[in-house]
């Protein structure tokens, strides 16, 4: 249903779905839009099309509600343990991850800059994993669902204090998305994690500035459903 759904309000294509192993263990490295449906679109399709399951690390706030747990089943999502997600990329799964996290997803806007900080956490598993990192990114995915700014500062302030997360969302905007998987950044034994981080960051960049018109505008991502109106900046 997720995946028609997609289709249909979205016009949602994955370019490069070759690039994601079809057997063997890769890292996905996703910018965090505001509620990141991306993920769950990408997800769907790979089970459907691949009879794979892909994994997720999701924030622990997401395990808290009980009325969530079939969907957490359903697509894979996991809790962000370094040691179960070397566990999985081991055991040959595909494991997906935001390094931006809430604070990327709260606080991020057209503009579509990495807030990744000096967040080292998904590197440390791909080098112990000794797996490919893949970055990942989707067009106009900040123009389907926008945060309202001046709530903010509230949400990040609750979620600092008590681990919940209350986003301002609107939206849902039919705008066309397209998920676009970067090339792969094979495991290299003389790569500090460090470099690994930065590595991922600059491709993850390029992918947004190859593939996404900035600043957003739900306006011309409207237009982008039709090939024929299709404009850049």
């Amino acid at each position: 249903m997720l995946d028609i759904q997609g289709r249909i309000w979205h016009g949602y294509e994955v370019i490069g779905p070759e690039k994601v192993p079809v057997d063997g263990p890769a890292l996905l490295v996703f910018y965090h839009s505001a509620n990141a449906m991306d993920i769950f679109y990408l997800t769907a399709k790979r089970v459907l099309e691949n009879k794979r399951q892909m994994y997720t690390i999701a924030d622990r706030a997401f395990f808290k509600v009980p009325l969530l747990k079939k969907f957490i089943d359903t697509f894979g999502l996991v809790q962000g343990e370094r040691k179960s997600s070397v566990r999985l990329l081991e055991a040959g799964h595909i494991l997906a991850v935001l390094p931006g996290g809430v604070r990327e997803g709260l606080n991020g806007d057209e503009r579509y800059k990495l807030m990744w900080d000096n967040r080292l956490g998904f590197a440390h598993v791909a080098v112990e994993a000794k797996v490919p990192v893949i970055p990942v990114f989707t067009e106009n995915c900040r123009e389907a669902y926008r945060t309202v700014t001046l709530f903010n500062m509230f949400s990040n302030w609750l979620y600092k204090r008590t681990h919940l997360i209350f986003p301002y969302i609107y939206g849902g905007f039919p705008v066309k998305m397209r998920t676009f998987i970067g090339d792969q950044i094979p495991y290299d034994p003389d790569r500090t994690v460090e470099q690994l981080a930065s590595t991922v960051q600059d491709a993850m960049r390029d992918l947004i500035t190859r593939h996404q018109r900035i600043p957003g505008s739900v306006m011309y991502s409207l237009m982008d459903r039709f090939h024929w109106l299709r404009t850049r900046n």
